[in-house]
């Protein structure tokens, strides 16, 4: 039988907290502005109580536009490394491209020098949109 259903509209995926939230202290999850504090001891008695500034069981995704939420990057992180890059042999960094591959020996010599080529030093996440980074 085909029954009705209610269209939702929802968001792109998003790695930033909707208009009118605040993020965690991992800046993981977000929650109401009005919580003052996302998450953490105390959450239960802040402004919305549980179920707006606590944590631990939120599920939503914030492209939902549900709070408290889940940033769609920490549930589905890339997989691939961004445009314009190579992939290292492990298969988890990336780096410009125009070094030529991403870490292993001699990397400091590539086009780029170490800090675009080697990976032993990459603290970003590729989600950031930022090269080099880590899947």
């Amino acid at each position: 039988a085909n029954l009705p259903c209610i269209a939702i509209e929802m968001a792109p995926p998003t790695s930033e907290c909707p208009d009118g939230s605040i993020p965690d202290g991992y800046d993981e999850k977000c929650c109401a502005e009005t919580c003052g504090t996302c998450g953490g001891f105390g959450c239960d008695t802040r402004p919305g109580g549980a179920a707006a500034c606590c944590t631990s069981t939120v599920t939503a995704l914030c492209s939902t536009n549900v709070l408290p939420c889940v940033l769609d990057d920490i549930v589905n992180p890339p997989t691939e490394c961004p445009a314009n890059s190579v992939v290292d042999g492990t298969g988890t960094k990336c780096c410009p491209d125009f070094c030529g591959a991403c870490g292993g020996f001699g990397c400091h010599l590539f086009p780029g020098g170490a800090y675009n080529c080697c990976t032993s030093s990459i603290t970003a996440m590729c989600s950031d949109d930022v090269l080099p980074c880590s899947l």
